[in-house]
């Protein structure tokens, strides 16, 4: 009886440290997939960042920017200056670019002004979509258009940015 006991704990210890190895496995070659959707026009101003993992929503939030206190003018610390360079370089040099798409309207009430404008935001979004062109085959959609008549700014878009868990989790490490 003893011996049957003894082998039942050895096979459950073996099964634990196989689901453990398997875990540790999966979750190497797993992705964080970073999705910021945002929609700007009269009625509502909003962004919503959520993050995925094993296709499980790991972090959602929506932000009001109608409500948001944009007057704030504290000088940002240097050890966030530094998060969001960790951020970035991250999402730029690590990430994969899953999906982007934006459609937006821009006009200022001035023909001159409008053109400036529209044509700098033009060559910001040729300049994406030529930088992760190079990188990914990912197709890239992108409809800007202007409205010389009026003052408007309305915005909506989508964009998806992967990382390899392990490649984040190496950056983060070599950054600290």
């Amino acid at each position: 009886m003893v011996v049957i006991n003894e082998m039942i704990l050895l096979i459950l210890i073996g099964i634990f440290f196989i689901l453990i190895l398997a875990l540790i496995i999966i979750l190497s070659i797993a992705r964080f997939y970073f999705t910021l959707y945002w929609s700007i026009n009269e009625e509502e101003q909003m962004v919503i960042l959520s993050v995925h993992l094993l296709k499980i929503r790991v972090y959602y939030k929506e932000i009001e920017l109608d409500s948001f206190d944009f007057s704030d003018n504290k000088k940002t610390s240097t050890n966030k200056k530094k998060d969001l360079r960790l951020i970035g370089s991250l999402l730029l040099d690590q990430g994969r670019l899953e999906q982007f798409e934006v459609d937006a309207i821009i006009g200022t009430g001035e023909p001159d002004t409008t053109a400036i404008l529209y044509g700098l935001c033009k060559g910001i979004m040729e300049a994406l979509k030529n930088y992760f062109s190079t990188k990914t085959m990912t197709p890239i959609h992108c409809n800007i258009s202007a409205d010389f008549d009026e003052e408007i700014l309305e915005t909506e878009g989508i964009c998806m940015i992967s990382l390899k868990m392990r490649k984040t989790i190496r950056a983060l490490r070599k950054n600290k």
